[in-house]
């Protein structure tokens, strides 16, 4: 097993289990398609969560603000996708933003803009948004309610 799942969780942490291996076999995947990009991320957070090897709890305040820093990256790609390029040209403000993810995003905003994986670049972006939303949802407020609102897109 790539992952080790340890039994015990205290109050304060939130058990990763079993399912790593298959979100690691996921990303894998994701990588092989040329989607690296992705995969370092999701890879780089867990390491920073010291979650790889024998660590494999996060407390709850550690994953959240994890979680909503992904929530950020991906809501901001979300909205830069949904832009008009008369948009970026016309309106300052949204320029201004568009110049920012770009140069915070070069590879991710590539993808989007790429003919050939735009749309499923996109939809990804997407998914993953509403993913963490759902997470940080249900972490706030129980899962019944975060399901209320799930997928939840708005940007």
């Amino acid at each position: 097993m790539i992952f080790s799942h340890e039994k015990h969780c205290g109050d304060d942490s939130v058990d990763i289990g079993p399912n790593s291996q298959k979100l690691f076999k996921y990303f894998s995947h994701e990588a092989l398609l040329g989607n690296n990009s992705y995969f370092d991320t999701i890879v780089t957070k867990i390491n920073t969560l010291n979650l790889l090897g024998n660590k494999m709890k996060a407390t709850k305040n550690q994953l959240l603000k994890e979680i909503k820093q992904l929530e950020r990256k991906y809501e901001s790609l979300v909205w830069y996708a949904r832009k008009s390029p008369s948009d970026i040209e016309t309106i300052e403000r949204v320029r201004l933003e568009a110049n920012r993810l770009e140069k915070e995003y070069p590879e991710e905003i590539l993808s989007l803009c790429s003919p050939a994986t735009g749309n499923w670049t996109h939809g990804f972006n997407s998914g993953i948004l509403a993913a963490t939303r759902l997470v940080i949802d249900a972490l706030d407020n129980g899962i019944e309610e975060a399901y209320e609102f799930f997928p939840d897109l708005n940007t």
